[in-house]
């Protein structure tokens, strides 16, 4: 029972980080996030726990810590290959320093366990996009994570953004209204949106956006 409470306290912390970041509150989120570095430094971290560690590493992510962080989900995912949201987090994590090979290793090893993981469907659309502008690979993957959720935000987005580069507009912005639906305060669908409205030469709208 300790450990479930040590991990809902984790979760909860990290989402509240989340939170503050989504708001503008930098100075909160960081305090937050910074705060998984105080968790593992004073050994109030089970470095014997993978769920432990992924949230460790989050918080590195989080505090821009990336080495830190990409050493602690490996840690983590050593611990329990099972733990497929550390492996898609690590993935992500990836992405975001333009390592797109390291991160389709992360996003492979889940899709052996789980073929139909949506989130690592959507990591691997991007992965694709990235290395070689695999559109039909990207489709894809794209397809299976909608088929496993109709809503994920993260594959619109990408099927957003390859319907820009087609010069889709009508069809891209419909795909952008999906996720802005469930949160009108997506910053990555905004700023796609934006831009879609800036290729139109609709000036006032891309303005609009901006702000």
């Amino acid at each position: 029972m300790v450990a479930i409470g040590r991990l809902a306290g984790l979760s909860a912390r990290y989402v509240l980080g989340l939170i503050y970041r989504g708001l503008g509150e930098k100075a909160l989120a960081n305090r937050t996030f910074d705060s998984f570095f105080d968790d593992y430094n004073n050994g109030t971290i089970d470095t014997k726990n993978a769920e432990e560690l992924m949230y460790a590493a989050l918080g590195a992510r989080y505090s821009e810590s990336f080495q830190e962080a990409n050493s602690t989900f490996r840690d983590a995912v050593e611990l329990d290959p099972n733990l497929l949201e550390a492996n898609v987090e690590w993935g992500n994590t990836l992405l975001e320093k333009y390592e797109a090979g390291y991160a389709e290793e992360s996003f492979d090893e889940v899709l052996k366990l789980d073929p139909n993981h949506p989130d690592a469907n959507a990591g691997m659309a991007r992965v694709k996009l990235e290395q070689d502008y695999d559109f039909a690979g990207a489709i894809q993957h794209v397809e299976k994570a909608l088929l496993a959720n109709p809503r994920h935000a993260g594959a619109l987005l990408v099927r957003a953004e390859m319907e820009l580069d087609n010069e889709q507009f009508v069809d891209s912005e419909k795909t952008l209204d999906l996720i802005l639906a469930q949160n009108p305060n997506d910053t990555a669908a905004i700023a796609t949106k934006a831009a879609s409205r800036w290729l139109q030469d609709d000036k006032a709208g891309y303005e609009k956006l901006k702000k």
